[in-house]
């Protein structure tokens, strides 16, 4: 869809939205299987060009220097001729007013050269740990669950982690559980991801569970009883803040992490050998299952 405003006997956008291409999704590493984006344009520009009776876009970036050094041949219009498949030409001397600022701004930086070389470097800052305490994990206890009316392997949940109002959360566990198994039980919730639409289905956070070799088994791992709901689970020896959901995503923290989230041979979950546990002990695996994976 595209907003256009009649102009100088021609339509000229002024804003446009629509679906991304998949392949833009693909190059930004999102599967486009799985996911679909939505894009809109604003030209600021444009809109003064209406207001302002300037018949030519160009105006905004004559007396621009940045823009002039990054595009030389503007004035010869270069563009055209590259357009057309022709050899690129030497670039048109700038107008005299840009080259008397653009002499005047370099004698200025030259100026303040000496000034800035008596400034000390501040060294880059050492790039973030990425380990356990990434992961903002709770303990929660799921109040409600239904199976997904169009997906043959979720189950839709609502969580209670200590929140306003209970989390909502999809999970593939129809193969292992009944509905009615899901209502009371205690789980670990990973709270800090983006809510995603699951068949439909409105996901924030994910459900902790250890899944045998070959995946035929999987159960939930488990807090103490007494631990307090909302409590947030620490691993001792990481005590980092939780990143932010977009840091999440953004650096694939989920895969540097869980390749280390197993249970030991006693079914206690552990990160790097080490449990992760509330004030009330470790957390275990619902029939301590040894020696697997936690997804």
């Amino acid at each position: 869809m595209e907003v256009d405003v009649f102009f100088r006997g021609k339509w000229l956008e002024v804003l446009g939205c629509g679906m991304v291409d998949p392949n833009v999704l693909t190059m930004a590493g999102i599967d486009p299987q799985k996911y679909s984006g939505f894009a809109a344009g604003f030209g600021v520009e444009r809109f003064a060009m209406v207001i302002h009776d300037i018949n030519d876009i160009r105006e905004f970036y004559k007396n621009d220097r940045r823009f002039l050094d990054q595009f030389p041949h503007f004035y010869d219009e270069g563009i055209v001729a590259m357009k057309k498949g022709e050899g690129r030409t030497e670039a048109a001397a700038l107008p005299v007013s840009v080259e008397k600022e653009t002499d005047s701004v370099a004698k200025e930086e030259q100026k303040e050269e000496p000034k800035k070389n008596k400034k000390k470097k501040t060294p880059p800052a050492a790039p973030t740990e990425i380990d356990v305490s990434k992961l903002d994990i709770r303990v929660g206890v799921i109040t409600k669950a239904w199976e997904h009316t169009e997906a043959d392997k979720l189950f839709c949940e609502e969580i209670d982690i200590g929140e306003e109002q209970p989390r909502t959360i999809a999970s593939g566990l129809k193969a292992h559980y009944n509905a009615e198994d899901l209502e009371g039980q205690r789980v670990l919730v990973l709270a800090n991801l983006k809510q995603r639409k699951m068949v439909g289905y409105p996901s924030h956070g994910m459900v902790l569970c250890s899944v045998n070799e070959d995946g035929s088994k999987v159960e939930f791992v488990e807090p103490p009883a007494d631990a307090k709901i909302g409590e947030r689970v620490m691993v001792d020896g990481f005590d980092g803040e939780p990143a932010s959901e977009n840091q999440i995503i953004k650096k694939k923290m989920m895969d540097k992490i869980f390749p280390d989230l197993k249970t030991n041979s006693d079914g206690v979950a552990t990160y790097k050998n080490q449990p992760l546990s509330t004030e009330a002990g470790p957390c275990v695996s619902q029939t301590k299952m040894a020696n697997s994976q936690i997804s």
